[in-house]
């Protein structure tokens, strides 16, 4: 057989497969959508604090935090431990809902300075993704209760994951603190 006709006869067979390569092309771009996950996805999981890059945790020696994201919902569970005692919190938060109002029985972030949380025990949240989906931004309002009297406080909390997925870092500013707070987490 001369090459000219293997070219012809290669030629031939590619008009004929042209179906079979669109369905072939097809299958590969649309079933492997569902393989990929999505950044805000690769938040959930569980999450232990790097101490030595964080800001300290007095008096706490360590934090876990357990997210779930199911859609539009989020559910942080955070737990708090120092010894042999611990406290969990749990926030779950609709990212598709204007505002959320969330109960919270104890403030965490009481460290030495005597202020619980106070008013009507909730927090109102409002929350978004942002930065392609990498980073769960929250914007709350609460009250805390001190000696002196009641106070109202703003914070506004990122939680960014990192591009391999492998590290979460949670920043926070916060109405009542001139400094931000910076913990960051390993995933479990």
């Amino acid at each position: 057989m001369t090459p000219d006709g293997c070219w012809s006869g290669f030629v031939a067979n590619i008009d004929n497969m042209k179906p079979f390569y669109f369905s072939l092309s097809l299958v590969l771009l649309l079933g492997g959508l569902p393989l990929t996950v999505s950044a805000n996805e690769q938040l959930a999981g569980s999450w232990v604090t790097d101490a030595e890059l964080s800001t300290p945790l007095d008096p706490f020696r360590r934090v876990e935090l357990d997210i779930q994201v199911e859609g539009k919902i989020v559910t942080i569970e955070e737990t708090f431990t120092t010894g042999r005692r611990n406290h969990t919190e749990t926030y779950r938060i609709d990212t598709s809902k204007e505002l959320n109002r969330v109960p919270v029985s104890w403030w965490s972030a009481n460290r030495h300075i005597g202020a619980y949380i106070g008013g009507d025990q909730v927090m109102k949240i409002q929350a978004d993704w942002i930065d392609e989906g990498q980073t769960l931004r929250l914007k709350s309002d609460f009250v805390l209760e001190t000696s002196q009297s009641e106070t109202p406080v703003r914070t506004y909390t990122e939680y960014r994951i990192s591009r391999d997925g492998s590290r979460l870092t949670k920043l926070e500013l916060r109405s009542s603190r001139n400094l931000p707070i910076v913990h960051v987490f390993n995933r479990k």
